[in-house]
């Protein structure tokens, strides 16, 4: 059986779950979406991205599914790729689009307890992390799934960062590109800042593969007192 016939299969599989997992995240969508449209109009963009989330379904690339937890980010970013797709067509540029990708995920952030992000911070100092890492870094250089990420771990220097991840393959400029996205898969990344200041992480990073790098390289440090940052500072 086919990588892509595998996919098919899984995420028709999990397609229940999958469109329950976005409808409890709508509320983030609704008050970002709130800053720039009128209620009405806000209720007619998130059903119309409902519909196009369960098309790009099944075009999703099967990079391991809940064997891999990289599949979380690959279709929690195929809810942006959605908006997108229903945006475009209300006449708004990539960089409007794009800002209210990043409100999605702030109010998304915002809405974690802090208390959480925190404890799973802390495993940045654990060999827990270094074998979780690990294993998904040997998986993804074994290639056995075209569309998925190709990730190296990169042990800490004790000084500069904790840990750090280069990217060499990102499953989710890739899918973009199959979409014809693959402009707009950028703003995916800015979203990564907002994730790690949850955590207590600063991210050091100097590209990104989807801005034109041959790699995306990721260089966690973990904050002993998290400095007050702006939710929604841009970034790259």
């Amino acid at each position: 059986m086919t990588a892509s016939k595998t996919g098919e299969n899984y995420y028709a599989a999990h397609e229940a779950k999958l469109l329950k997992d976005l409808h409890q995240k709508l509320p983030f969508f609704r008050r970002a979406l709130s800053t720039r449209f009128s209620k009405d109009e806000v209720e007619r963009i998130i059903p119309e991205m409902q519909d196009e989330f369960r098309r790009l379904l099944p075009r999703l690339p099967y990079i391991g599914g809940k064997q891999n937890p990289l599949t979380t980010n690959l279709v929690a970013c195929s809810w942006f790729l959605a908006l997108y797709r229903v945006l475009q067509p209300r006449g708004l540029s990539d960089d409007e689009i794009g800002d209210l990708v990043y409100r999605v995920a702030a109010e998304w952030v915002k809405s974690s307890p802090r208390w959480l992000g925190r404890l799973q911070g802390l495993l940045v100092k654990t060999p827990f992390l270094r074998l979780v890492f690990g294993r998904i870094s040997r998986q993804s250089q074994q290639r056995k799934y075209p569309g998925d990420f190709v990730v190296h771990f990169v042990p800490g220097d004790g000084r500069r960062f904790d840990f750090g991840l280069d990217f060499t393959g990102c499953a989710i400029h890739k899918f973009f590109q199959a979409e014809q996205a693959g402009h707009f898969a950028k703003y995916m990344c800015r979203i990564d800042y907002l994730t790690t200041s949850l955590k207590g992480i600063e991210l050091i990073r100097t590209g990104t593969i989807a801005n034109g790098a041959d790699k995306c390289d990721f260089r966690y440090k973990l904050i002993s007192q998290p400095r007050q940052q702006s939710i929604m500072r841009l970034v790259e």
